[in-house]
């Protein structure tokens, strides 16, 4: 049997999470990196932080690695995605796209790396992919509101809680994508089947600097037993 060798671009979330797990449970890829791209310089990243992300890569025991991008972005990433084969081999970059947010950007940033971009997810009906994630017992939290798009009201019950509490309180909101994929919010996985321990969290609600952003701050971090 071929064994093809994958990375997954990962930010902690429920969509590349499920990404993950679909590309686990196939026989004939064989998942060795997370990468989560940045770019130089950034702020740490409110609605996916980095020390919550890098506790999900020890509770899947899958090597974890920040790759760093800058200006150009585009051929910043096709640059970094080439040394994906260069360095750890990678045939396949597993996203957890369900959109085309971005003018396909990650199509044309795998163009000619030898890389082959596999997007599982992409149409996935709402629906159907909320009752995977129930089917296959995730533990996801909400990370980040944008109170720019949900009223500010319904953002504070939607903060830190389950986003299968949250998917059931925005099915009523008209023009709300209940998988968050107009930047609504962001989510954050704390136990998934591929787990070899859950992820413990405290934290406490706080509005970002823009003031546009409820994010929940991830200030205890810890892995227990299943």
């Amino acid at each position: 049997m071929n064994i093809r060798r994958a990375a997954v671009s990962f930010t902690g979330g429920k969509d590349c999470t499920l990404c993950l797990h679909r590309a686990l449970k196939d026989e004939t890829i064989s998942v060795v990196l997370l990468v989560t791209f940045a770019p130089v310089n950034s702020k740490p990243f409110l609605a996916h932080p980095m020390h919550l992300i890098e506790a999900q890569s020890e509770a899947l025991g899958i090597l974890h690695k920040v790759i760093l991008v800058e200006a150009p972005f585009l051929s910043s990433y096709q640059q970094r995605i080439r040394e994906l084969w260069d360095e750890y081999k990678i045939e396949l970059l597993f996203t957890g796209d369900i959109l085309d947010v971005c003018n396909n950007f990650m199509v044309h940033a795998t163009e000619g790396s030898g890389v082959e971009l596999v997007r599982p997810l992409w149409g996935i009906p709402r629906n159907e992919l909320m009752q995977e994630l129930v089917n296959e017992g995730f533990d996801i939290v909400v990370s980040c509101v944008n109170i720019d798009k949900i009223d500010q009201s319904v953002a504070n019950d939607l903060i830190g809680k389950s986003y299968f509490y949250v998917y059931e309180k925005i099915k009523e909101i008209n023009g709300i994508d209940r998988a968050g994929e107009a930047g609504e919010f962001h989510t954050m996985i704390l136990n998934a089947p591929r787990f070899n321990k859950r992820i413990q969290v405290k934290g406490n609600v706080q509005t970002d600097d823009t003031g546009h952003y409820l994010y929940f701050n991830f200030n205890h971090v810890q892995l227990i037993a299943k």
